[in-house]
């Protein structure tokens, strides 16, 4: 009798460990599946309503190096929308950033972007071919589904330094010289490494140079 209680008890304990080995995985399975879907949930909604821009920004980069820009949106005279701090991220030869645009953007519009990367001069396109002067009715349209913009056929001249004021000056080329031979600490960006390359030095100032050489100033909108 001894024996044959022994043997309940291990088969009872077999069945007892598949039974909750059999449940865990199909939990597991259940869980994976759930956090699929969420994914692509979050996938499906980051996809609409987002501009993704494509710019090309003057000097060599490289890739995964980044900049903010100040977007303002016009459907007219007047802004209509605006967007502090968009990151772009360089790859691929040019910086790209996807824009949101919250649930009460009128996607009925017509629209032109005045665009202004941290330390650059600010360009202002009604359309990928109408640019700067040429720039005179909105003309982008944005579709709530996702929409994009390719830039790339204008480079943005660099050096209008913080404090900006839309055009890289005397005062610009100052903070440059000052600066010259300091390097880049941690996370600390000094704002005259123009290309981000970790040190400022004749790089940037030649950057900086050629700007106020062509009298670089923002597009007026």
């Amino acid at each position: 009798m001894n024996n044959n209680d022994n043997n309940l008890q291990i088969n009872d304990g077999f069945v007892y460990v598949t039974f909750f080995t059999v449940l865990s995985i199909f939990c597991i399975a259940i869980l994976a599946i759930l956090f699929t879907f969420v994914q692509i949930a979050k996938k499906t909604r980051a996809s609409a309503n987002t501009l993704t821009l494509k710019i090309k920004l003057q000097g060599a980069r490289k890739a995964g190096d980044t900049v903010k820009a100040h977007i303002d949106f016009y459907n007219g005279p007047n802004k209509a929308f605006e967007k502090d701090d968009v990151v772009f991220t360089y790859q691929n030869d040019a910086f790209t950033a996807d824009v949101p645009l919250e649930s009460d953007f009128s996607f009925t519009n017509r629209y032109a972007l005045f665009i202004k990367p941290f330390g650059h001069i600010g360009k202002l396109f009604c359309t990928a071919e109408l640019f700067g002067d040429k720039c005179k009715i909105p003309g982008f349209i944005f579709l709530s589904s996702g929409s994009s913009a390719d830039l790339t056929s204008q480079i943005f001249l660099n050096g209008d330094l913080d404090p900006a004021n839309g055009k890289v000056d005397a005062q610009d080329m100052s903070l440059i010289m000052k600066d010259l031979g300091k390097t880049s600490t941690g996370d600390a960006k000094l704002k005259t490494d123009l290309n981000d390359d970790g040190i400022v030095n004749v790089v940037d100032y030649s950057m900086a140079f050629y700007s106020i050489s062509n009298s670089a100033v923002d597009d007026p909108v």
